[in-house]
């Protein structure tokens, strides 16, 4: 409902007292008399529910699927950007009030750091997936007032540091090879081999070692690798030829 206001009102609005009200002719009895008028008209709208008061802020549900939180699922060591859907209930204030915008309140759960973040779209590393799944919250604080805040809960799955295979997993004496591993899921950072024995050098720190085989044999071997937040160590068997085997 939009209300106008008369002209007489307007010039008591941008006017200021006294003489210069007088001026322009302003009668104060026919102020008073419409201001009457104007507020009977608007409790008679909203008492027949033709006015909409702006109440509080309210998301558009209370679960993860209906607030479309995004993403719920990751891999450990990833970096992520959330996001979520929400909106204001009708008569609330719009959720991009400039002059009264809500505050965003994430809080991870302990599955991302930082665990806790004001921004709309906080930019966050997941965590291990060792103590997952991760209960988490998203809440909205009204910009009006600091007592009303309405959240969501959400479920963040994150998945722990894995290995598929190594490679290789023989050789031939005064041979040369590269190692590779291949890694199911997480962000790996550091890598650690232990190659017990059977190449130069017997250990690495970089992703993919060039070795050299030495004495033939059968041989237990290592990859550790590992993030910020979690490491895995993953044993395999390495087996070594003669040469011209």
């Amino acid at each position: 409902m939009s209300i106008v206001l008369p002209d007489e009102i307007l010039g008591i609005l941008v006017l200021e007292a006294g003489d210069e009200r007088r001026q322009r002719g302003v009668e104060p009895d026919l102020v008073a008399e419409k201001l009457a008028r104007l507020f009977l008209e608007l409790f008679v709208q909203e008492a027949q529910g033709n006015v909409e008061r702006a109440g509080p802020l309210a998301l558009a549900a209370v679960d993860a699927a209906a607030a479309q939180v995004d993403p719920l699922a990751g891999v450990s060591g990833a970096q992520v950007t959330f996001q979520a859907a929400v909106c204001a209930t009708a008569g609330s204030r719009p959720l991009d009030d400039p002059t009264n915008p809500p505050q965003w309140i994430w809080n991870f759960g302990g599955g991302a750091e930082p665990n806790v973040s004001y921004d709309a779209k906080p930019v966050v590393t997941l965590r291990d997936g060792l103590r997952g799944p991760y209960e988490c919250t998203l809440s909205l604080r009204d910009g009006c007032t600091d007592d009303n805040i309405v959240s969501a809960t959400f479920t963040l799955n994150v998945a722990k540091l894995t290995v598929i295979n190594v490679a290789p997993l023989a050789g031939v004496q005064d041979g040369t090879a590269v190692f590779s591993v291949v890694v199911g899921s997480g962000n790996v950072t550091e890598y650690a081999w232990d190659f017990g024995g059977a190449c130069t050098p017997s250990g690495s720190n970089v992703a993919n070692p060039a070795v050299h085989f030495n004495t033939p044999g059968v041989y237990e071997c290592s990859v550790i690798i590992s993030n910020a937040y979690e490491a895995l160590q993953f044993p395999f068997t390495l087996t070594i030829l003669p040469s011209g085997a």
